[in-house]
């Protein structure tokens, strides 16, 4: 259960980065076309995309939440592991979401990028 749990984190990171683009755009659109007062009436475009807007902000907040949720279960069932070093490279990448050379570089002790990353991907692929 922790392996898809920490796969589903990773992807519910892209998802609500990828909900923020989204929310940019569309808020770049809306501005635009309701922006404009030369006095021509404007079709229904604006409301479309105002209505496009919020729903992916609704959507927003509800990956956010999961994420949150998602995040408190899985450092619990890390902080469980019986391996230190894999409780603590886990908990730098999945729960902090940091780079494999920072979290190389943070725990120290000779460990390199690729060792952390394998440390990693072995128990993944356990």
């Amino acid at each position: 259960m922790l392996r898809q749990d920490l796969k589903n984190l990773r992807y519910l990171e892209k998802e609500i980065k990828r909900l923020e683009e989204r929310i940019a755009e569309l808020e770049s659109a809306v501005l635009k076309l309701t922006s404009k007062t030369d006095g021509m009436p404007r079709g229904g475009g604006a409301d479309y995309l105002k209505e496009e807007l919020l729903d992916q902000k609704t959507m927003l907040v509800h990956r956010k939440w999961e994420l949150e949720l998602l995040k408190a279960k899985t450092e619990k069932l890390i902080n469980e592991l019986d391996d230190g070093l894999l409780r603590l490279v886990l908990l730098k990448r999945y729960i902090d979401g940091k780079q494999w050379v920072q979290i190389a570089m943070e725990i120290g002790g000779g460990n390199t990028e690729d060792g952390v990353k394998k440390i990693a991907y072995r128990f993944m692929d356990k």
